[in-house]
């Protein structure tokens, strides 16, 4: 049984990711300041100094975020490298979404470990406040 389109938001992203994927990766290279070919062949020298022994095409990309090739999706293994060719996280973040999961930067990382240091000194704060309060109060 299919939910209508009101309720999905009830149960998050849907775990059908392809489209969302394709669309991430297209506006990677859209947003990239390399041609498809620059990206193809510095994925190709990054995976092989990963060891990684794989020769990607222009074809095999193009087909990769064409939505009229749902079958034909990036290996997995190979998305970090497009990722960090294309200089995106967007990829991984459509892969992440159906966990309730985010995908974090160093920016964001920072920032959630100042809104962690800031949530302790509040706490340590009241901590204080309390014991100097049943200071005051003992003989």
């Amino acid at each position: 049984m299919s939910n209508p389109a009101s309720q999905m938001d009830l149960f998050g992203p849907s775990v059908d990711i392809v489209p969302r994927l394709k669309a991430a990766m297209v506006h990677g290279l859209a947003e990239s300041r390399l041609s498809r070919e620059q990206v193809v062949e510095r994925m190709n020298r990054l995976l092989a100094e990963a060891g990684v022994n794989v020769a990607i095409t222009k074809a095999s990309l193009d087909k990769w975020v064409s939505l009229s090739s749902p079958g034909h999706l990036i290996p997995l293994r190979l998305l970090p490298a497009f990722c960090q060719v294309v200089e995106t996280t967007a990829p991984l973040a459509v892969l992440a979404a159906p966990l309730g999961a985010v995908i974090a930067g160093p920016r964001e990382q920072r920032l959630m470990e100042l809104g962690r240091a800031q949530l302790l000194a509040k706490q340590a704060r009241k901590t204080r406040q309390r014991a100097l309060l049943e200071l005051e109060e003992m003989p």
